[in-house]
């Protein structure tokens, strides 16, 4: 969730107009509030992991331990 600092608004970081980099390298950039148009300093990287879901053990996925069958089919042959 992205956050305004002048107005308190909080929404998505979608919702806030992308303008451009704050810097000139890097993943900070500057965006416009929806609702008061207030340009906010977001560290996109640190948004993002926010939004993410956590971690999981290296290598495991919701499809471990599955078994995947092929169907033989006309195709196939």
């Amino acid at each position: 969730m992205a956050g305004c600092v002048r107005c308190g608004y909080r929404g998505s970081l979608a919702e806030f107009r992308y303008l451009g980099p704050a810097e000139g390298i890097g993943a900070v950039s500057l965006r416009r509030c929806p609702v008061c148009r207030e340009i906010n300093y977001f560290n996109e990287v640190e948004e993002e992991r926010e939004l993410r879901e956590p971690a999981r053990p290296w290598g495991l996925s919701p499809v471990f331990g599955k078994k995947f069958i092929r169907e033989d089919t006309e195709d196939a042959r």
